[in-house]
């Protein structure tokens, strides 16, 4: 046999091998010959009544959002007679570095995440702090409902979209506003509005309000559970 008749049956074996590895990559036969999954359709119901029929499918209600007591951030004092959700965002004024290829270079500006800068690849002698005075966090107002259903509090944060909440020092304790001040929609605590340094810190607040919305969830019992992020 000739070489070039040896190498025809050696290319129709490689293409077959690489056939078989396709197959099996996308679960065999059986993953070739299943159709793509449909997508659930949320069925549309009252939210006055918890249907039992509809246990365990996707659910879509529309109704009014409300709570029986309001979402208080009690470490700040701050409140809203509307609040669902309530969103405290903090940042602090910290050395950053920025690096392209071997140059390096070192200025300060806020940022909502802890830096370290014992890490920083040049060691100038700048620091920052080892924490934040006060973490960004969500607060939730309690026994919230919509209707006759109770959705999970991390749906309502999910589906209803957050609005700016201004904040004021009257809307902080006295203690705490000695220490701040406002500037462009934050509050502030610095001594220099116009020049932070270091370790200063800015915050500001996101809510989501009662109102009519509209929440597509699982049905568990009255409760309306949220799906698995993709």
């Amino acid at each position: 046999m000739s070489a070039q008749e040896r190498i025809v049956p050696l290319a129709i074996v490689i293409l077959v091998l690489v056939a078989i590895g396709a197959i099996a990559m996308m679960g065999g036969w059986d993953g070739i010959l299943q159709k793509p999954a449909t997508p659930e359709v949320p069925v549309s119901v009252e939210a006055d009544i918890v249907d039992p029929l509809n246990e365990g499918r996707l659910v879509s209600v529309q109704g009014r959002l409300g709570f029986k007591l309001p979402a208080f951030d009690q470490e700040m004092g701050v409140s809203d007679a509307d609040a669902v959700v309530l969103f405290r965002h903090v940042e602090m004024y910290q050395w950053q570095e920025t690096c392209i290829a071997d140059a390096c270079t070192q200025s300060s500006s806020w940022s909502p995440e802890l830096i370290d800068a014992t890490q920083f690849k040049e060691q100038l002698g700048n620091l920052n702090p080892d924490e934040f005075p006060f973490a960004s966090q969500a607060f939730f107002a309690e026994g919230v409902f919509i209707g006759a259903f109770a959705p999970d509090l991390d749906l309502v944060a999910r589906e209803v979209p957050m609005l700016p909440k201004r904040v004021t020092l009257g809307d902080l304790p006295a203690n705490l506003a000695a220490s701040f001040s406002e500037r462009d929609g934050w509050i502030i605590a610095g001594n220099d509005l116009l020049n932070p340094a270091v370790g200063d810190l800015r915050i500001n607040y996101r809510m989501v309000s009662a109102g009519v919305v509209t929440l597509i969830g699982r049905q568990v019992g009255n409760r309306l559970v949220a799906e698995p992020a993709n």
